[in-house]
């Protein structure tokens, strides 16, 4: 009986190890598959819908989140109340989930010149949880929110 074995093995050229080691990679594969979740539709949720006033425009750089899950960052132009989005100045928010809905607060509104202009950069926490940013113009110029006041 055992030349049989031999015979029929060397007719399909597999040996015993060899039809093993596929069959088990097979059941591996089939065992991955049939483990991995589905495919699902990707779904997003607009958190807020920026006007061009005081809460300011272009949000640009992205979001940084805190330990609580608040998400904070930067919109390029607007902010002050009537303020030309246009002429710079820019926002810092935060947006905080609260009551089945999400709330958007202006915690700094710039005034396109000392203070700074046209924030474009995501903001950071540093020690004691203070907030920190940047901003494209402004400072300690002598500055009035024209476009002097960017670096050439």
């Amino acid at each position: 009986m055992a030349p049989r074995t031999k015979t029929v093995a060397s007719i399909f050229k597999i040996n015993l190890q060899a039809r093993t080691a596929a069959l088990v990679s097979l059941a591996i594969l089939v065992a991955m598959f049939a483990l991995l979740p589905g495919a699902e539709a990707q779904t997003y949720t607009i958190l807020h819908s920026f006007s061009y006033g005081p809460d300011g425009a272009y949000p640009q750089a992205g979001i940084t989140m805190d330990a609580a899950g608040n998400l904070y960052g930067t919109a390029g132009v607007g902010g002050l109340p009537n303020h030309c989005p246009s002429e710079g100045g820019g926002t810092v928010f935060r947006v905080t989930y609260k009551n089945s809905g999400w709330q958007f607060t202006t915690l700094y509104s710039f005034q396109s010149g000392s203070d700074g202009d046209a924030p474009t950069a995501r903001v950071v926490f540093g020690a004691g949880g203070a907030l920190y940013g940047t901003t494209l113009g402004g400072g300690l110029l002598n500055c009035d929110g024209m476009a002097s006041c960017y670096p050439s």
